[in-house]
């Protein structure tokens, strides 16, 4: 059985990180190491992402329990346009990014 320290231990983790990364290192070139790292680090993003999203739903759901969440009235019109404005110039400059490749 596995010592409870071992696994309460970040270090323990970081040492797992390692060796398993030295492992699959293998015969692999460089390009094929960069597609296994970048595909594991996708992997790692996502995981990342939706806990990142369950947290803030647990929060805002700690804070619908509490009263204590903002209503309409603490976001002014002249901010919500100004937040217009920038995302319509981010969707233009991604539009115009997909027209030229």
């Amino acid at each position: 059985m596995i010592n409870n320290n071992i696994l309460n231990n970040p270090k323990s983790y970081t040492l797992t990180a390692i060796i398993i990364g030295y492992l699959m290192i293998g015969d692999y070139s460089a390009l094929e190491q960069n597609a296994i790292g970048t595909w594991l680090m996708a992997i790692g993003q996502i995981l990342e992402t939706n806990s990142a999203i369950e947290l803030a739903l647990n929060e805002k759901d700690k804070n619908i329990l509490n009263n204590n969440i903002f209503t309409n009235n603490d976001i002014s019109n002249e901010d919500l346009d100004k937040l217009s404005n920038i995302l319509n110039n981010m969707l233009d400059k991604l539009n115009t990014i997909k027209k030229s490749s």
